[in-house]
């Protein structure tokens, strides 16, 4: 396994209804004040290890403390047990990036992978699709989409070859994303912390091996055979690492911002 110094980290949804409808989303409701709509509607009553209140006690935690990595492991391991696999892997990334524990990035580093096998849906021995979410949050006094449909949209452009994807590898997520992150800019969607980390990471020719980086523990051993391969790569996105962080100055990380 991999792991790295501590960088310094910078401190610094009226959408469309019909659409979600047609996509199968249902639609939740947004509010000034967090309330427990939202999480009940994504928390099943067969989820014994989960309440909403607790899970919206978690939420509002890493949205009032976004320098703190401690307050997005238990927020991303959460939602990982519902289907809103969106935000898991949203505060799972975040939070990857932010700790300096070693066994809880190499955890979360595997649920990362996780909710990416889980979200494959397959519909037949030569088609699939992907999903990482059901519930949308719509604010009816916004005509912004949230993020979580602009991810879902993206990343199902990503995904656009089912033969090539078939067997899930850190390799095809680092295509899928690559894929996500093509559409987000040629779509000019709204900017989102994790995107314009990406994009950062794309800039410096850094993304594939911030890829590997991240999902390492999913794929132990294709991480270990591409690090034997790509040590200067490895080494030099860690050494990039060190002096670049993730920004989240703004609050458009976040479901609640």
């Amino acid at each position: 396994m991999v792991w790295y110094e501590p960088c310094v980290i910078k401190m610094k949804t009226f959408f469309y209804i019909a659409f979600a409808f047609v996509l199968g989303l249902s639609p939740g409701r947004a509010e000034e004040a967090p309330s427990l709509s939202y999480y009940e509607e994504v928390v099943p009553s067969s989820n014994k290890s989960l309440t909403p209140e607790r899970l919206l006690e978690l939420e509002q935690a890493a949205f009032t403390r976004p320098d703190s990595a401690e307050v997005f492991y238990p927020l991303a391991r959460a939602f990982a047990t519902t289907s809103e696999r969106v935000w898991a892997v949203t505060y799972g990334e975040i939070f990857c990036n932010l700790t300096t524990d070693p066994k809880r990035f190499f955890e979360i580093s595997d649920t990362l992978g996780e909710m990416f096998e889980k979200s494959l849906i397959y519909k037949s021995e030569t088609e699939a699709t992907i999903s990482f979410m059901k519930v949308a949050g719509v604010d009816p006094d916004s005509k912004e989409i949230p993020f979580e449909m602009n991810f879902e949209i993206s990343i199902g452009y990503g995904f656009n070859d089912y033969e090539r994807f078939r067997n899930l590898s850190i390799a095809t997520i680092h295509e899928i994303r690559l894929g996500q992150l093509r559409v987000w800019e040629e779509k000019d969607l709204p900017d989102h912390a994790l995107i314009a980390w990406l994009r950062n990471l794309h800039s410096a020719d850094m993304i594939e091996a911030y890829t590997y980086w991240l999902f390492q523990k999913f794929r132990p051993d294709e991480f270990a055979y591409w690090r034997s391969r790509n040590t200067d790569k490895l080494s030099a996105f860690l050494e990039w690492r060190r002096k670049n962080a993730i920004d989240l100055s703004g609050a458009n990380y976040h479901r609640l911002h």
